[in-house]
């Protein structure tokens, strides 16, 4: 009688409870590393035969012309968000002590609000919420109230820089996409849809870096800013060659 696949499992289990040392533990362990290194050999197997399939359509010059113009131009735009990655780094770090510095320079109230006064000349909140009569108040020296429009515009300026993380994060998933069919591996037209998409995602960069580069994000003043009569420039600040 042919025993259940499982049997040596249960009579090991068997012996387990009865004190008896038994090998379950072990065949498992064994399982699972000849498990993972069949799945490790099937990876590498796979592997080898896409880069030998690319090999072959290398040999073609037409197809390797394409192909390597599509390398390249990821790696163009690779350089580009990097670069833009790291400048936004900076003007985050920048607009973030500017927001500071205005806080710092006028009143506070007894919970630690920054108080500004708006355009309508009412005293606000950092999120322009208007004041209680009792903040209000409990403010003993109204005149070192500071304007609310340069720590608007600073805390924008901030908003907007931080909400760019979330545009770079997808353009970065777009080239590894790119990337990872570029390795599949793909034939001379694949290529060419690469290099479109490629070209496109180029161009939105590009955009991109120009609009930001005209918009309020960030300069950091060259003295710590007076909040009652500070008026500051948050246009892109961009490295000197």
């Amino acid at each position: 009688m042919t025993k259940p696949p499982n049997h040596q499992d249960f009579e090991d289990l068997n012996r387990e409870l009865a004190g008896i040392s038994g090998n379950r533990a072990a065949r498992f362990l064994l399982r699972g590393e000849n498990s993972a290194a069949d799945g490790e050999n099937k990876r590498r197997s796979r592997d080898h035969a896409k880069q030998t399939q690319l090999d072959l359509l290398m040999m073609n010059p037409v197809f390797a012309d394409a192909y390597r113009a599509a390398q390249r131009t990821a790696d163009d735009i690779q350089d580009l968000l990097n670069e833009r990655r790291a400048q936004l780094a900076e003007n985050i770090e920048r607009l973030e002590s500017v927001v500071e510095d205005l806080e710092d320079g006028t009143i506070k109230l007894a919970d630690g609000r920054a108080v500004f006064r708006d355009e309508q000349g009412r005293l606000v909140d950092g999120d322009k919420n208007a004041l209680t009569p009792a903040e209000i108040a409990s403010i003993t020296d109204p005149g070192g109230v500071a304007d609310y429009a340069p720590y608007g515009q600073a805390k924008d300026a901030l908003k907007t820089a931080r909400k760019r993380h979330g545009t770079y994060d997808d353009y970065q998933d777009r080239i590894d996409d790119a990337r990872k069919r570029l390795k599949d591996p793909p034939d001379k037209d694949a290529v060419e849809d690469v290099q479109k998409d490629l070209d496109d995602l180029k161009r939105e960069l590009e955009k991109e870096m120009t609009l930001s580069s005209s918009f309020s994000e960030s300069s950091e003043p060259t003295a710590r800013p007076d909040p009652k009569t500070a008026t500051l420039d948050f246009t892109d600040s961009k490295p000197t060659s």
